[in-house]
């Protein structure tokens, strides 16, 4: 089972061999703090030179370590969607 930072490691080695441009535009991983998977970790990178946007996070299957992109702009709402209804109702139940 993977753990968070072994999630990000994952993710970005992932990620360098799915974009070439990885090195030249200083890009580097976070974890996504909009959506909640669970059995898996979600990683978003960004650059720190060039504006950097539209690029769907990473899934990292906490299992396997299998690594995928969100696969476009329904999936990442639906997610988004799904987590924050998650949450919501995480924060009504009596504690």
């Amino acid at each position: 089972m993977l753990d968070q930072d072994e999630a990000l490691v994952a993710a970005e080695e992932f990620g360098r061999r799915q974009l070439s441009q990885w090195r030249d535009w200083e890009l580097y991983v976070f974890v996504c703090p909009d959506i909640e998977i669970d059995g898996a970790h979600v990683i978003g990178f960004t650059s720190k030179k060039v504006r950097f946007g539209g690029a769907f996070p990473i899934v990292v299957d906490a299992e396997s370590g299998e690594c995928r992109f969100i696969e476009g702009v329904a999936e990442y709402a639906a997610l988004r969607k799904r987590t924050s209804e998650a949450r919501a109702a995480a924060a009504d139940r009596p504690a």
